[in-house]
């Protein structure tokens, strides 16, 4: 990770006061830290910036990082409760045949 990255890691940015400034603060988040760009990231942002308190205006962006981690992580962790359901559904609806 290069010096400029590191250092943006950790001190806050404005955040977006137009469309082309959250597109800008997505690309960035998403690239630079190697995060994937797609919808699950983006409502993650958007629903991260919308949870902010009033008064606040900047965040760093290891929050933005931070936030589409989780969201990939509450993901994986609903696919494999979901699995489990259905897999306990199965075994129900075969006891229940028998």
């Amino acid at each position: 990770m290069s010096f400029k990255k590191h250092i943006l890691y950790f001190y806050p940015s404005q955040l977006p006061q137009s469309k082309e400034q959250w597109d800008t603060l997505y690309h960035r988040v998403t690239s630079w830290y190697g995060l994937p760009e797609d919808d699950q990231s983006r409502h993650a942002i958007s629903t991260y910036i919308m949870h902010l308190p009033q008064h606040q205006h900047r965040a760093p962006l290891k929050d933005f990082v931070r936030v589409i981690k989780k969201q990939l992580a509450n993901e994986a962790s609903y696919q494999v409760i979901e699995e489990l359901r259905a897999k306990a559904k199965a075994a129900a609806a075969v006891e229940k045949e028998a």
